[in-house]
């Protein structure tokens, strides 16, 4: 996980909080039958068995994934641990992602949300892997939503069946993770106003093809199976897209212990006994 922290005044240990609510998330919705995009392309419920994950059930299959998705969006590296990257220290752009079903809420309580459906197509492989609007929930300088699509839309799909094709070059159950997140945060990336990347450009990730990479652009499928990440450059675009916010800390509630030493001139100060230092808990 690449996440860096703020240092606080109470104590000398921290844990990450999760995110508060924001004014941006995106459901997947692996589950929902039937379902159709803005485009009035249909999927079915995800299918894992052609992939041949090992020794995963379903709901930790989709849970991998959406870490995945998260982690592309949300653990992006930043200039303090490498000098390339457009995000600031303690800041992470301002979007979650929760698991749902299509016509619900999300779990998550955000106000403004949008789903992308992960599933079969119908008809089946329709020689896609992905497809999203462009621009559609922001655009470059961060406006949005567009184009009509208004809360609670589902404005991309991303077609399983079809990458399924392509499992056979997975190496084990991270890289199986790579193709399904890899597309689904690409057709994320396009309704927040990316386009393809038309070659091999700077990135952290694995690959020399950042996720924006397509095959439509001469990327190789087995460029797929690795953990690519955003390039520097499309990352810089989706922080005017979508913003930032503080990542969140919080003290480590377990108390802090003192030096040798301290505890000796506490001794001596008090006449007996040894007194400790308890951290406060912030508020989420």
């Amino acid at each position: 996980m690449k996440r860096n922290f703020l240092k606080a005044a109470a104590a000398s240990v921290f844990i990450a909080l999760s995110s508060p609510a924001s004014a941006l998330t995106f459901v997947l919705d692996f589950d929902t039958i039937g379902s159709s995009d803005i485009f009035g392309s249909t999927t079915n419920a995800f299918n894992s068995t052609p992939f041949g994950f090992s020794g995963l059930n379903d709901t930790e299959i989709k849970n991998g994934v959406l870490q995945k998705v998260e982690n592309h969006f949300r653990q992006y590296p930043t200039v303090g641990l490498n000098p390339s990257s457009p995000l600031p220290v303690g800041q992470e752009l301002d979007i979650d992602f929760v698991i749902g079903s299509i016509g619900n809420a999300p779990s998550n309580m955000d106000t403004e949300y949008y789903f992308m459906q992960i599933g079969t197509a119908v008809p089946a492989n329709p020689g896609l892997f992905g497809q999203a609007c462009l621009s559609c929930v922001r655009n470059a300088a961060g406006s949005g939503p567009n184009f009509g699509v208004t809360t609670g839309a589902v404005v991309g799909s991303i077609y399983t069946d079809a990458i399924s094709s392509i499992a056979g070059l997975a190496a084990d159950n991270d890289q199986l993770f790579n193709l399904i997140a890899g597309t689904t945060s690409h057709e994320i990336a396009h309704a927040l106003s990316l386009e393809h990347a038309g070659a091999q450009a700077a990135n952290p990730g694995e690959s020399a093809w950042g996720v924006m990479g397509s095959g439509a652009t001469s990327m190789p499928n087995s460029q797929r199976v690795l953990d690519r990440e955003f390039t520097y450059a499309k990352f810089g675009q989706l922080i005017g897209a979508v913003g930032l916010r503080d990542v969140q800390v919080t003290p480590n509630p377990n108390p802090v212990p003192l030096p040798a030493m301290g505890w000796a001139l506490l001794a001596v100060c008090a006449g007996f006994g040894a007194y400790g230092r308890r951290s406060t808990k912030k508020a989420a």
